[in-house]
């Protein structure tokens, strides 16, 4: 569900004149010079017609071409005629904005007489606040910012906003600020969190009340938002969510009713959720999960078939899936498990031989995909891993060194990756 989107219109006019330039005289001249280049077959630029649709078409161009062609134009003549023609120029570069600036001073003269002034005031009040808005502090002013985008991205409770605003790193004045300049009614603002958990995640109903309370919304806004709610069928919310988590998740018909229960659907919603499954092909779920496992999450023969009796599959549905299975390279997959340890999580070598073994790979696949990594760089892994624990947490020398150990570093590596950090 989109956020509250703001929808900007604007008017605005476009001006266009057509410029018509005829004189009698001058286009019979240039008519009879026509004919008689025509006559003598000479070049089009030295035409009688050329240097006039220059002069009138692009000016800038055609006087200076003028002057220089048209040797048959007197002198006086081609003085006259850049004057009217630097005129021209001067005629389109002042007018149109000259036009427009008057044209809009007269639109809003007119609105403000037709609205008693109410738009004068407006525009007063604007400027009042923007004067006090000069006084703000760049905190103020940034956690205000702060607060609008993430009110404009997704919803939030009041509560919610300012622990985001402290997290962030604001002080008390600054979100204090921030949140008595907000336009926002929070009353909306849990209709629409309510809203988004029915239509986007599928809630039941004990489970949209268990969200708003843990979001922080108050008693009063939480009543608000579940009577938004009076015209949702929960039963067919059962149905949706049961659907949403066969399709995203591939759960099993255990694992499916399980989900459900754990949402807070009753067991009536529950039973007709899985009523409407009953033409569910559970066999082919269990192929499709057993192939996801295998595409996406890296896993060893053993791992899938283990990931599959956690959630729910039965004995049948597991040998079936398994089956399906049977041309998957499983030495290959060890080695693409063991290559993405290294471009993803910046893993030392004995952290991926400990996981792998963890996964359920075997030692033959482990040391096979060990052997297909090459020549990893391990002391370089280790500057990285270091790096990215400072970047995204803040260790002292010591706790980092144990950090480093407990992923499998040697001492080497841990000395050089520390070494990299600046300890």
């Amino acid at each position: 569900m989109e956020h509250k989107e703001e929808h900007e219109y604007k008017e605005g006019y476009k001006y266009k004149e057509d410029y018509k330039y005829k004189e009698d005289y001058e286009y019979k001249e240039g008519y009879n010079e026509y004919l008689m280049d025509e006559h003598k077959g000479t070049k089009w630029y030295d035409k009688g017609f050329a240097v006039w649709l220059l002069l009138i078409l692009v000016p800038i161009v055609g006087i200076p071409f003028m002057w220089i062609k048209k040797k048959s134009y007197g002198f006086v003549k081609k003085i006259i005629l850049t004057i009217i023609f630097v005129c021209w120029i001067l005629f389109g570069i002042g007018f149109i904005p000259a036009f427009a600036i008057s044209f809009t001073e007269s639109f809003i003269s007119s609105y403000e007489e037709a609205s008693g002034g109410t738009k004068q005031m407006e525009i007063t009040e604007e400027v009042e606040e923007v004067k006090e808005d000069e006084s703000q502090t760049i905190g103020e002013k940034n956690a205000l910012g702060r607060a609008e985008y993430s009110l404009g991205n997704w919803c939030y409770s009041k509560q919610s906003l300012i622990e985001e605003l402290e997290y962030d790193g604001f002080t008390a004045d600054e979100i204090a600020y921030a949140m008595e300049h907000l336009d926002v009614d929070w009353m909306e603002e849990a209709v629409f969190y309510a809203q988004a958990d029915v239509e986007t995640y599928y809630y039941s109903k004990a489970g949209v009340l268990e969200d708003l309370k843990w979001a922080e919304f108050t008693a009063d806004e939480i009543a608000y938002a579940m009577e938004s709610l009076v015209d949702v069928d929960w039963m067919e919310q059962a149905v949706l969510y049961a659907q949403y988590c066969i399709e995203n998740w591939g759960y099993s018909v255990a694992g499916t009713k399980e989900e459900l229960e754990y949402n807070g659907f009753t067991a009536e919603e529950i039973a007709y959720a899985m009523e409407s499954l009953e033409d569910m092909d559970w066999k082919e779920q269990a192929v499709s999960y057993a192939k996801d496992c295998v595409k996406y999450w890296g896993y060893s023969k053993v791992g899938v078939q283990e990931e599959m009796e956690y959630y729910g599959f039965t004995e049948e549905e597991i040998a079936y899936a398994m089956e399906s299975l049977a041309d998957v390279d499983w030495m290959k997959q060890a080695a693409s498990y063991a290559k993405d340890a290294v471009k993803y999580w910046v893993a030392s070598k004995q952290g991926i031989i400990d996981d792998m073994e963890w996964e359920g790979y075997t030692e033959e696949e482990i040391t096979y995909a060990m052997e297909s990594l090459g020549n990893v760089d391990w002391m370089e892994q280790a500057s990285l891993y270091a790096k990215d624990a400072m970047k995204y947490g803040s260790y002292s020398k010591s706790n980092l060194q144990q950090q480093m150990e407990w992923a499998g570093f040697t001492a080497e590596e841990v000395a050089y990756g520390l070494a990299a950090v600046g300890y």
